[in-house]
């Protein structure tokens, strides 16, 4: 047990025995981290999955606007307020860009 919880054999036997329950209360720590690293990357990964679900069902059934997926990373180190700026400058191009398409498709007949 005590080498499970990265103990070793010197420390086991020859100092305070109270050592080993710190050892193990920092095993439990790493473990509870990892876990919720774990249930995090879980949670992304589905995250990613729904904005691919999602947009090629909109692609699939949408009234002929086409939605894309994400250019990059989601960055979760931005501020609520950085993230809405940045999803409204996203839709203001998104709409210039619908704008320019539909503006060629009239000039061209």
């Amino acid at each position: 047990m005590a080498i499970t919880f990265g103990m070793s054999t010197r420390e086991f036997w020859e100092d305070d025995p109270e050592l080993l329950w710190a050892y193990r209360k920092s095993y439990m720590d790493k473990i509870k981290q990892q876990q919720e690293l774990d249930n995090f990357n879980a949670w992304l990964n589905g995250l990613y999955v729904f904005n691919a679900v999602s947009v090629s069902l909109h692609n699939g059934f949408g009234k002929g606007s086409s939605k894309s997926y994400i250019s990059k990373p989601y960055d979760f180190s931005k501020t609520a307020e950085e993230r809405e700026t940045e999803e409204r400058e996203n839709s203001i191009k998104e709409q210039l860009r619908r704008g320019k398409k539909a503006l060629s498709k009239g000039v061209d007949k």
